[in-house]
């Protein structure tokens, strides 16, 4: 599995260290980050990641219908700031306190969809490639979540992979989604492409290429 992505943004912080240059100021951090997608750069960026994503599909698609047996494909989208965009939401509270807002967020239908990306479905969609949604959003979200995709765009899909409730099997999101595309190869499918904005959504195995989507705004492992 090869992973195509832009930028990979890393901060350490070990104690007992000495900074060789001050850290920036929140504020400065968040009013790049308004910069960074008003200014069109963010836009662009998704826009060659799923280009790349696209054409890499479409190759796929012409293989396989000149396969004397096609394979079953199957393309994997992940939710939040891949299928869907919060960032008019999480701008809104000036992006503060992320992991207590996504449960506001997930109140309430948001049918803003990232459109390179909706693109890319409707073309799997158009060439009959089977779609599966995994997301780390949790199952009490299911009716909320599939009123937003539907309303974005994405009216017809395989299945939408969501945590379960109590679920202990899985130590990290990368884990769950992992085993979520497991499941997808044991129903004979063959994954070829796999979309994400993290990359819990995109290491690992089970998916011939995967494509990571810029977010500079949360992290989730």
């Amino acid at each position: 599995m090869r992973i195509f992505h832009f930028m990979l943004l890393f901060l350490s912080i070990s104690s007992g260290l000495a900074y060789s240059q001050p850290l920036t100021n929140l504020s400065i951090l968040k009013r790049e980050i308004v910069s960074y997608h008003s200014s069109g750069v963010y836009a662009h960026e998704v826009s060659e990641v799923m280009r790349a994503a696209t054409t890499y599909l479409k190759e796929q698609v012409a293989r396989n219908k000149a396969r004397k047996k096609p394979h079953r494909l199957a393309v994997v989208f992940d939710v939040d700031e891949t299928a869907l965009s919060n960032y008019k939401a999480l701008k809104a509270v000036d992006f503060s306190s992320v992991p207590l807002l996504r449960g506001d967020l997930l109140k309430k239908v948001n049918a803003r969809s990232l459109k390179p990306v909706l693109n890319c479905y409707l073309y799997a969609i158009s060439e009959k490639v089977s779609v599966f949604f995994v997301t780390g959003r949790p199952e009490h979200s299911r009716a909320v979540t599939l009123k937003s995709l539907k309303a974005a765009g994405y009216q017809k899909f395989k299945r939408l992979y969501m945590r379960q409730p109590n679920e202990k099997s899985y130590a990290t999101v990368q884990d769950f989604k992992e085993a979520a595309r497991e499941k997808i190869v044991a129903q004979g499918f063959d994954i070829v492409l796999n979309v994400g904005d993290q990359y819990s959504d995109i290491i690992g195995k089970h998916s011939r290429e995967s494509y990571k989507l810029p977010n500079f705004i949360y992290q989730i492992n």
